[in-house]
Protein backbone atom coordinates (compact mmCIF):
# COMPACT_ATOMS: atom_id res chain seq x y z
CA UNK A 1 0.00 0.00 0.00
CA UNK A 2 0.97 3.75 -0.60
CA UNK A 3 1.35 5.74 2.70
CA UNK A 4 1.70 9.37 2.96
CA UNK A 5 2.94 9.30 -0.61
CA UNK A 6 5.44 5.95 0.48
CA UNK A 7 5.07 2.54 -0.89
CA UNK A 8 6.11 0.50 2.22
CA UNK A 9 5.85 -2.97 0.17
CA UNK A 10 10.02 -3.22 0.75
CA UNK A 11 9.54 -4.16 4.58
CA UNK A 12 6.65 -5.99 5.17
CA UNK A 13 4.03 -3.48 4.40
CA UNK A 14 0.53 -3.58 4.30
CA UNK A 15 -1.49 -5.73 2.03
CA UNK A 16 -4.58 -4.46 0.80
CA UNK A 17 -6.66 -7.40 -0.02
CA UNK A 18 -10.45 -7.03 -1.99
CA UNK A 19 -13.32 -9.48 -2.08
CA UNK A 20 -15.93 -10.04 -4.55
CA UNK A 21 -18.76 -12.05 -5.02
CA UNK A 22 -17.75 -14.09 -1.68
CA UNK A 23 -20.12 -15.75 0.23
CA UNK A 24 -20.12 -17.16 3.84
CA UNK A 25 -21.67 -19.60 4.67
CA UNK A 26 -24.05 -18.97 7.87
CA UNK A 27 -22.88 -21.71 9.79
CA UNK A 28 -19.22 -19.89 9.93
CA UNK A 29 -20.50 -16.31 10.69
CA UNK A 30 -19.33 -14.83 14.41
CA UNK A 31 -22.13 -12.57 14.22
CA UNK A 32 -25.03 -11.27 12.38
CA UNK A 33 -24.88 -10.36 8.70
CA UNK A 34 -23.64 -6.64 8.19
CA UNK A 35 -22.25 -6.54 11.85
CA UNK A 36 -18.56 -6.55 10.89
CA UNK A 37 -18.33 -2.75 11.48
CA UNK A 38 -19.64 -3.24 14.91
CA UNK A 39 -16.97 -6.01 15.44
CA UNK A 40 -14.08 -3.99 13.91
CA UNK A 41 -14.65 -1.05 16.21
CA UNK A 42 -14.83 -3.54 19.20
CA UNK A 43 -11.39 -4.13 17.95
CA UNK A 44 -10.13 -0.16 18.44
CA UNK A 45 -10.21 0.36 21.95
CA UNK A 46 -7.75 -2.37 22.82
CA UNK A 47 -5.83 -1.31 20.05
CA UNK A 48 -5.16 2.29 21.09
CA UNK A 49 -4.13 1.13 24.35
CA UNK A 50 -1.74 -1.27 23.33
CA UNK A 51 -0.49 1.26 20.59
CA UNK A 52 -0.71 3.47 23.69
CA UNK A 53 1.89 0.99 25.77
CA UNK A 54 4.11 0.36 22.94
CA UNK A 55 4.54 4.15 22.75
CA UNK A 56 5.28 4.83 26.38
CA UNK A 57 7.89 2.00 25.98
CA UNK A 58 9.30 4.24 22.99
CA UNK A 59 9.13 7.41 25.76
CA UNK A 60 10.86 4.94 28.43
CA UNK A 61 13.68 3.86 26.16
CA UNK A 62 14.70 7.32 24.73
CA UNK A 63 14.57 8.27 28.44
CA UNK A 64 17.52 5.73 29.18
CA UNK A 65 19.31 7.17 25.96
CA UNK A 66 18.92 10.77 27.46
CA UNK A 67 20.27 9.81 30.46
CA UNK A 68 23.64 7.69 29.79
CA UNK A 69 24.28 10.58 26.98
CA UNK A 70 23.35 13.18 29.95
CA UNK A 71 26.34 10.88 31.99
CA UNK A 72 28.67 10.62 29.39
CA UNK A 73 28.75 13.76 27.72
CA UNK A 74 30.71 16.55 28.94
CA UNK A 75 30.00 20.18 27.72
CA UNK A 76 31.23 23.40 28.60
CA UNK A 77 33.46 21.94 31.13
CA UNK A 78 31.19 19.46 32.92
CA UNK A 79 29.13 16.58 32.59
CA UNK A 80 25.56 17.33 30.77
CA UNK A 81 23.95 15.74 33.95
CA UNK A 82 25.16 18.48 35.41
CA UNK A 83 23.61 21.12 33.46
CA UNK A 84 20.63 22.40 34.99
CA UNK A 85 18.53 22.51 31.66
CA UNK A 86 19.00 18.57 30.98
CA UNK A 87 18.34 17.94 34.66
CA UNK A 88 14.71 19.64 34.22
CA UNK A 89 13.99 17.31 31.21
CA UNK A 90 14.79 14.64 32.76
CA UNK A 91 12.98 15.11 35.57
CA UNK A 92 9.95 16.49 33.35
CA UNK A 93 10.12 13.43 31.33
CA UNK A 94 9.27 10.96 34.13
CA UNK A 95 6.63 13.06 35.50
CA UNK A 96 5.54 13.03 31.85
CA UNK A 97 5.18 9.58 31.80
CA UNK A 98 4.22 9.14 35.56
CA UNK A 99 1.11 11.01 34.70
CA UNK A 100 -0.23 8.88 31.56
CA UNK A 101 0.09 5.80 34.08
CA UNK A 102 -3.33 6.57 36.08
CA UNK A 103 -5.53 7.55 32.40
CA UNK A 104 -4.21 4.36 30.69
CA UNK A 105 -4.93 2.29 33.38
CA UNK A 106 -8.25 3.78 34.15
CA UNK A 107 -8.76 2.99 30.36
CA UNK A 108 -7.61 -0.61 29.99
CA UNK A 109 -9.84 -1.01 33.63
CA UNK A 110 -12.81 -0.19 31.96
CA UNK A 111 -12.67 -2.13 29.38
CA UNK A 112 -13.29 -5.42 31.29
CA UNK A 113 -16.14 -3.56 32.49
CA UNK A 114 -17.33 -3.14 29.29
CA UNK A 115 -21.06 -4.06 30.27
CA UNK A 116 -21.45 -1.22 32.12
CA UNK A 117 -20.19 1.57 29.37
CA UNK A 118 -17.55 1.54 26.66
CA UNK A 119 -14.71 3.88 27.90
CA UNK A 120 -14.53 6.09 24.73
CA UNK A 121 -13.67 9.55 26.66
CA UNK A 122 -10.71 7.15 28.63
CA UNK A 123 -9.17 5.95 25.50
CA UNK A 124 -9.88 9.42 23.44
CA UNK A 125 -8.06 11.00 26.09
CA UNK A 126 -5.38 8.33 26.52
CA UNK A 127 -4.82 8.25 22.31
CA UNK A 128 -4.58 12.38 22.41
CA UNK A 129 -2.17 12.35 25.66
CA UNK A 130 0.35 9.55 24.40
CA UNK A 131 1.75 10.92 21.50
CA UNK A 132 1.95 14.29 22.89
CA UNK A 133 3.76 13.15 25.56
CA UNK A 134 6.32 10.91 23.70
CA UNK A 135 6.91 13.42 21.03
CA UNK A 136 8.14 15.49 23.73
CA UNK A 137 10.39 13.28 25.52
CA UNK A 138 12.15 11.66 22.36
CA UNK A 139 12.42 15.90 21.36
CA UNK A 140 14.42 16.40 24.56
CA UNK A 141 16.50 13.13 24.20
CA UNK A 142 17.39 14.30 20.44
CA UNK A 143 18.32 17.46 21.58
CA UNK A 144 20.69 15.78 24.80
CA UNK A 145 22.49 13.80 21.91
CA UNK A 146 23.08 16.89 19.84
CA UNK A 147 25.28 16.19 16.89
CA UNK A 148 26.01 12.82 18.35
CA UNK A 149 22.95 11.54 16.89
Amino acid sequence: MHILGYDDHEHGGHAEILFSDVRVPAANLIAGEGDGFAIAQARLGPGRIHHCMRSIGLAERAIELMCARADSRVAFGKPLADQGVIRDWIAESRVRIEQLAAPRAQAAWLMTRWATRRPNTEIQAIKIATPATVEWIIDKAIQVHGAGG
